[in-house]
């Protein structure tokens, strides 16, 4: 009986130097720390993605710039009752700017679509 063996693929070892391995090594380090550095410092100043925070002077987008009340409207949603419709103006005379769709709590709605809001340090 004659037994036949088929070898097909990589060979069984692969030399890598050192130095390649190193470097893979450092590309990875260097990787995870920066997503960990961008991940924690997003944390510590509440930059969180998609987020809107109302405050007395304005509006927060993103957690990072605050748009003050002149270039801000607010309107109901049209389709669900719970959201609001928030409209951020670039500049004084541009008409044009950015719309948040954001769910609101009750007591916040009502704040901000009454005519007169009294704006506090409500944030959702």
């Amino acid at each position: 009986i004659q037994k036949t063996f088929i070898y097909s693929g990589a060979p069984a070892f692969s030399y890598q130097s050192p130095w390649s391995m190193w470097a893979s090594n450092l590309l990875n380090h260097l990787q995870l720390s920066v997503f960990a550095a961008l991940l924690l410092s997003r944390y510590r100043w509440q930059a969180y993605p998609n987020s809107l925070h109302f405050y007395e002077h304005g509006v927060t987008v993103n957690g990072l710039q605050l748009t003050d009340w002149e270039h801000i409207s607010v309107r109901p949603h049209s389709t669900q009752a719970d959201r609001i419709v928030v409209t951020c103006r670039v500049g004084d005379s541009s008409p044009a700017g950015f719309t948040y769709a954001a769910m609101a709590s009750a007591p916040l709605r009502a704040q901000l679509l009454s005519p007169t809001p009294k704006r506090g340090q409500d944030s959702f």
